[in-house]
């Protein structure tokens, strides 16, 4: 057998059912090699040029030449190529007449341009495109298109290749409706933004599903560079509201952006006293985020209204401010001299009636070293400064206001008998305090 003809020998491993066994003959005997480019045959015409795929993924460029020669066409082995970047191996499969240009692999449904657009793989997207036998716009299971692909990733160089192909559709979604410019902006490539635009087929202002554009988009993720390219760009809605009333400069104010607020004040378009649906400013916002950058950049910017009111609740910046416990920003807002420090809610709630029931000493402090303060400011359901801070089991701030000896506890005697009234809680939290201070005061109990 070692001495039979080629011929012959390829006419006995025909009879062989598998690949693996014709393989298995030909390692045998060194005579049996003549058979390599028979079992390169089979697998070209049974497995779709799997060893060509192999050969790509190992970087054997004899052995996929041997394939090639043997009638092996899977664009799988470019693919390969262009996740893993080999451009030698590429260059050559590409120059193969007849070479699968779009196949799509059964994972994600990719074709080499996108996977090439994907992972930057520049040379690979120049190489591709330069054949003029490539699908664009061919979309993954995902429903991703090479431009989504390389716009997503931040590859500026490759978008500019592919739309200056003029092929590719730059509206195109993918998922969730998102849009080359959206996926760009989510990301923070403001070069990628830049080509976009350069194209003049971005729709600027184009909203989302919230009713957010582009610009609302850049100042909610906090990416600095692509607002400046968006403002830069002259065209650009800088007051647009989407669906809940939040124009850019909220948006900026309520996740603490302070360098893209500060572009949008310089802008001199934007409107700093805008509100939200629910009445909502952008210093009520920084305010309850704890935003000091924010809440300095917008006092020094002025002509700002300090004391505005939410529509829910009827607070200002400063009740917020002292819900949170933010004694940093309290003591802005009271520097700055146009906070109303007695400034009532709805329920009748001043900042110090907020922070003394909610126990947050600090700003009930810096609350009691002003001179215009209402110690005895009473809420709708007559509760006291005094009173909620006893109810709360808040002895410290308490003692404070007590020391400060401006708390009125003889204002009537209804006021003494009453549940609310500020001596009820007290005498279960520090009795020896108060009657130590107030040793005059008749026990009501």
């Amino acid at each position: 057998m070692l001495y039979l003809p080629t011929e012959i020998l390829e006419c006995i491993a025909s009879w062989l059912d598998t690949q693996r066994d014709i393989n298995s003959l030909v390692q045998t005997s060194r005579r049996f090699l003549a058979l390599t480019q028979f079992l390169y045959r089979r697998n070209a015409e049974e497995s779709g040029g799997s060893a060509l795929g192999w050969a790509a993924a190992h970087q054997m460029e004899q052995t996929a030449r041997k394939a090639i020669e043997a009638g092996a066409r899977s664009g799988e082995a470019l693919w390969i190529c262009a996740r893993f970047g080999d451009e030698y191996m590429a260059r050559y499969l590409v120059g193969v007449e007849g070479m699968e240009l779009n196949f799509k692999d059964d994972e994600i449904g990719a074709t080499p341009l996108l996977m090439a657009a994907s992972c930057g793989n520049e040379y690979l997207v120049r190489l591709l495109l330069e054949t003029g036998n490539v699908e664009v716009d061919a979309r993954d299971h995902g429903d991703r298109t090479p431009l989504l692909s390389a716009a997503h990733a931040g590859h500026a160089s490759i978008v500019k290749l592919l739309l200056d192909t003029g092929k590719t559709e730059i509206n195109l979604g993918g998922e969730c409706s998102s849009k080359p410019l959206q996926w760009a902006i989510m990301e923070g490539h403001g070069s990628v933004v830049k080509a976009l635009l350069d194209s003049g087929k971005v729709e600027l202002d184009l909203k989302d599903d919230l009713g957010r554009t582009p610009l609302s988009r850049a100042a909610y993720w906090g990416h600095e560079s692509v607002v400046k390219v968006l403002l830069d760009w002259g065209e650009v809605d800088i007051n647009s509201r989407d669906e809940f009333g939040v124009t850019p400069l909220l948006r900026a104010a309520k996740w603490g952006h302070a360098a893209i607020l500060q572009l949008l004040l310089k802008s001199g378009k934007a409107k700093v006293d805008a509100k939200a649906n629910d009445g909502h400013t952008a210093l009520s916002l920084a305010a309850e985020g704890g935003h000091e950058a924010i809440v300095r950049l917008l006092l020094d910017w002025g002509d700002i209204s300090v004391n505005a009111t939410d529509y829910k609740f009827g607070r200002t910046a400063l009740a917020w401010a002292a819900i949170q416990g933010f004694d940093n920003i309290v003591g802005l807002l009271l520097q700055s001299g146009q906070a109303d420090i007695n400034a009532r809610a709805y329920d009748g709630s001043t900042p110090l009636l907020l922070a003394s029931r909610l126990g947050h000493l600090k700003v009930v402090e810096l609350l009691l070293n002003t001179d215009y303060v209402d110690t005895d400011a009473r809420a709708n359901d007559g509760s006291t400064p005094l009173s909620l801070a006893a109810e709360g089991g808040h002895d410290a701030v308490m003692k404070l206001i007590l020391n400060l000896g401006r708390v009125d506890l003889l204002a009537g005697e209804s006021r003494l008998q009453s549940p609310s009234s500020p001596l009820s809680p007290l005498m279960s939290h520090d009795y020896d305090l108060i009657t130590k201070r107030w040793s005059h005061i008749p026990n009501p109990f």
